[in-house]
């Protein structure tokens, strides 16, 4: 079943604006949303919503000024709710009032009188003695993981030339975009439905630039309920351009698919001097941030020593040393502090400094712990952010949103990884630079103790963004270096990893690996995945090559009970890719954004 596209957004759908024009003011739109708090992500207008998220609809109504500059306007907006059966389940009324001056103003109320039960509902406004009907919404009963409700097939992107009247489908796909003639993209999505009953859909789809300004967005639902039964497929395309060239940069982008609030896809391309084509992954499209500003690690409830599993990671000899002897002047100076001798306050504010896969982000996990432990912090709670979820829609609303970071991470740390990326040296105007000054403010205060704040990277990146702020380098005193991996390091991990998972390596398999592992190493540069890069020459190569050769042999149960269900066998880690189509590989996933899987040792 085919997704079709809205010509309007889903907040202006079946609003009669037309015939509520009065004399003073006009609808200018209306729109629903919910307030979920555990959502990562930014709330949206919406049409669809869970029944478990349905105990409060909130509605927003935006009045135009008919009269403006003339004079204001003042009244109330009677907001009726009725159900599928039309009838009148609630009523709220918004005294509003606008000034002279006011071009248009948005009012807001909340449907919570009763418990919505699922089903489709609408809003009747009535404003000055006239009437009509506003947008309808629905409540839906099914699971709040959208996973239990869709398998993703596929989502790809398509190029549509200048003058082409329709997108070629049977072309390959493309993560990459020759600039030349290019007009519009299309974003083709394909799912199969896991409900046994029908159900309406909405999905919300955006496209930013790469200053996290978003460009263009859609809002699809389909025009029937989604057929029950998993043997149903349904897509939509989402085309984004205005079909002429110029509407087009040079630059990565990238699409955000939300749904039910959640973001479910996150795909980046990129338009340069030619077309680059990639074939689907699922896992190349997952969300880089599942949790982007929401993420959020207790301290309270980590029953561990900090640094004793700092100390446990492998590798990261540097790292260790440095990290001792901060702690042992942290205990040195409580011992003068009890001996009443003065004290000088230690900085907590970091920069950690790794190429990818070095640990960077597990070690910030833990250092809430650790300075909580050393009652440096109240909480110890480490908040994790980025550029992408520091950035709104506007200019201007990056400032907000680095403010409430920093006040979430109040008594823990607040950790930005990849901070390299806030510098964008050619653009003035770029949302980063307000990010770096909102931080810096923090930064500088020295009466707020009670909070750390770790900037993290690739070295050289991170290093020309401190030296183009030498403000903010100064006050980031504490500079933390991550190793590259070893190949007896990298070994040392994978054998970990196979014990944590229950495999077990043959004595040849292990030596092969080895070979494999010295060949990658020998020819590592920055982008380099180190523990990533293992864990997945693991999970996304041998195990899958096990698995084909074990399944090809047949019987499966028989080989379950001699134990080769779990053994690896030099020809699972022979049928890998040598180690240069191995690095071309790694860039081109973290190019389109691959998302690792994460370890103890990633």
């Amino acid at each position: 079943m085919e997704i079709y596209e809205n010509d309007i957004d889903v907040h202006d759908e079946c609003l009669d604006a037309d015939d509520m024009d009065t004399e003073d003011v006009s609808i200018e739109g209306a729109g629903f949303f919910c307030k979920d708090e555990a959502s990562a992500y930014e709330e949206k207008w919406r049409s669809v919503f869970r029944q478990s998220e349905a105990a409060a609809i909130y509605m927003d109504i935006t009045l135009t000024n008919n009269n403006y500059q003339i004079k204001g306007w003042e009244g109330d907006i009677a907001l009726k709710l009725h159900n599928t059966d039309d009838e009148e389940i609630e009523e709220q009324t918004i005294h509003a009032s606008m000034e002279a001056s006011d071009d248009e103003s948005t009012y807001s109320t909340c449907f919570e009188a009763l418990a919505h039960k699922p089903g489709k509902y609408y809003v009747t406004v009535c404003i000055d003695d006239k009437e009509a009907r506003g947008p309808d919404f629905y409540i839906v009963d099914m699971p709040d993981d959208y996973g239990k409700c869709f398998t993703l097939e596929d989502f790809s992107f398509y190029r549509r030339n200048e003058g082409e009247a329709q997108t070629d489908y049977r072309k390959n796909t493309l993560t990459g975009f020759n600039i030349d003639k290019l007009a519009a993209i299309d974003a083709f999505f394909l799912a199969r439905n896991k409900l046994d009953a029908a159900w309406p859909a909405e999905f919300i789809v955006s496209v930013f630039d790469q200053r996290g300004m978003l460009i263009q967005e859609r809002t699809w639902h389909n025009g029937e309920p989604i057929e029950g039964g998993d043997k149903n497929q349904f897509h939509f395309f989402a085309k984004f351009g205005d079909e002429k060239q110029s509407f087009w940069r040079k630059g990565n982008y990238r699409v955000e698919v939300v749904f039910m609030n959640e973001l479910i896809i996150e795909a980046p391309f990129v338009i340069g001097d030619k077309d680059i084509e990639t074939p689907f992954n699922p896992v190349s499209v997952q969300p880089r941030r599942l949790h982007g500003g929401k993420q959020v690690l207790s301290a309270s409830t980590m029953n561990i020593n900090g640094m004793e599993e700092i100390n446990g990671m492998i590798g990261l000899t540097q790292l260790k040393k440095e990290l001792k002897r901060y702690v042992d002047k942290v205990k040195y100076n409580e011992a003068r502090k009890q001996a009443g001798y003065a004290v000088k306050p230690i900085a907590l504010h970091s920069v950690y400094l790794g190429n990818p896969g070095t640990g960077k982000t597990t070690v910030a996990r833990l250092m809430g712990k650790v300075f909580h432990d050393l009652g440096l912090l109240t909480k110890g709670h480490v908040v994790i952010e980025e550029r992408n979820s520091l950035t709104g829609k506007f200019y201007g609303s990056e400032e907000e949103k680095t403010n409430q970071a920093i006040e979430r991470a109040q008594g823990g740390v607040l950790f930005i990884d990849e901070a390299y990326s806030l510098l964008v040296k050619d653009d003035p105007k770029d949302p980063g630079r307000r990010i770096m000054e909102t931080l810096l403010t923090t930064l500088s205060d020295e009466t707020n103790r009670d909070i750390c704040i770790i900037l993290a990277g690739y070295p050289n990146p991170m290093i020309d963004m401190l030296n183009e702020n030498p403000g903010m380098k100064s006050r980031l005193p504490n500079v933390y270096h991550f190793d590259d991996y070893s190949v007896d390091e990298l070994m040392q991990i994978a054998d970990t990893y196979l014990e944590t998972n229950q495999y077990v390596m043959t004595a040849e398999a292990h030596a092969t690996l080895r070979l494999t592992v010295e060949k990658a190493c020998s020819h590592r540069d920055s982008k380099f995945g180190n523990g990533r890069y293992i864990i997945t020459l693991l999970e996304n190569r041998i195990i899958p090559n096990l698995a084909s050769r074990l399944v090809a042999a047949g019987n499966m149960d028989e080989t379950a009970q001699t134990g080769r269900l779990i053994l690896i066998e030099k020809e699972d880690v022979d049928n890998t890719e040598t180690e240069t189509k191995d690095a071309d590989y790694f860039k081109q996933k973290k190019h389109i954004g691959y998302k690792f899987r994460s370890s103890s040792h990633a």
